[in-house]
C-alpha cells in the first residue's frame, strides 16, 4: 500500500508530532449489523511493537503502516477536512 498526504495533513500532523499511524480496524454503528473492516488513523507513534510496523518517510511525516496493510494493492490518501474551527483526517483508500 502507498500512502499518500495533502499538504494541508502534512502540517497539521507535523503540528501534532509528525507521526501518522495507519492500521485495520472495524466500523460499527446502529444501522450495521456486526462491524464492517475498515482503515482508520491516528496521529501519534505506534502504540504497538515497532516490528508490527513499516516505517516510511512521506512528505516530512513519519508514517507507520500496519505490516498487515502492506500487502494490499492501492492507495491510502490521507487529507486534512475543517469545519468551523474543528480539524480532523480523513483517509480515503483506493485500489490500484
Amino acid at each position: 500500500m502507498q500512502v499518500k498526504i495533502s499538504p494541508q495533513a502534512v502540517e497539521h500532523i507535523k503540528q501534532k508530532g509528525g507521526h501518522l499511524v495507519v492500521f485495520p480496524g472495524r466500523s460499527s454503528g446502529c444501522c450495521i449489523s456486526g462491524a464492517v473492516p475498515t482503515l482508520m488513523l491516528d496521529v501519534h507513534r505506534p502504540l504497538q511493537k515497532p516490528e508490527n510496523y513499516e516505517t516510511m518517510e512521506v512528505s516530512g511525516v513519519t508514517v507507520h503502516l500496519d505490516r498487515e496493510l502492506k500487502l494490499f494493492p492501492g492507495t491510502a490518501e490521507v487529507a486534512l477536512e475543517q469545519t468551523l474551527w474543528w480539524k480532523s483526517l480523513s483517509l480515503n483508500y483506493r485500489e490500484n
